[in-house]
């Protein structure tokens, strides 16, 4: 993996400098996201096939993790209007739960939070803080329907 953290570089996720004999960092929104991801294909899983209906700016992945639970991310694209999506597994197999990655806007560069937590301004650890909150979605007639919001993102897990 190449991290480019050099003052000034567009891809940048995370600043570290060395203040009064501490590291501390900040973090970019696209950390978040890359969190995100990681979270949603733990080593072993596999990339399942996704038949989308409606392609415009949702976007949607789904892998089988180790542990046969199925997950799902869900990216709404569009900046201005939230969206309702359904997702259809094979077979619906109860509760399933949904962690979602929302900022304040589409060009928000603080308040992001994954599932409920954050980095925060300033850190000393990386690691995500505060109250987790996930969500949980019961299915209706096989069916998990889940509200995005504009410009944000969400992960669903199924029971395996």
């Amino acid at each position: 993996m190449n991290i480019h953290t050099w003052r000034g570089s567009a891809g940048k996720l995370f600043d570290v400098h060395l203040r009064q004999g501490r590291w501390v960092g900040s973090v970019r929104p696209e950390y978040y996201g890359l969190l995100m991801f990681a979270q949603a294909a733990p080593p072993g899983s596999r990339l399942l096939p996704v038949v989308r209906v409606n392609r415009g700016q949702l976007r949607s992945w789904a892998v089988l993790d180790p542990h046969r639970s199925l997950r799902v991310v869900l990216i709404n694209d569009n900046l201005t209007r939230a969206r309702w999506i359904i997702v259809r597994p094979p077979m619906a197999s109860g509760e399933a739960q949904l962690e979602r990655l929302d900022t304040p806007g589409a060009h928000a560069r603080k308040g992001i939070t994954l599932g409920g937590q954050s980095v925060g301004p300033r850190t000393t650890t990386g690691l995500l803080a505060g109250s987790p909150g996930v969500t949980l979605v019961q299915p209706v007639a096989g069916e998990y329907v889940v509200r995005l919001a504009p410009a944000s993102a969400a992960l669903l897990t199924l029971p395996g």
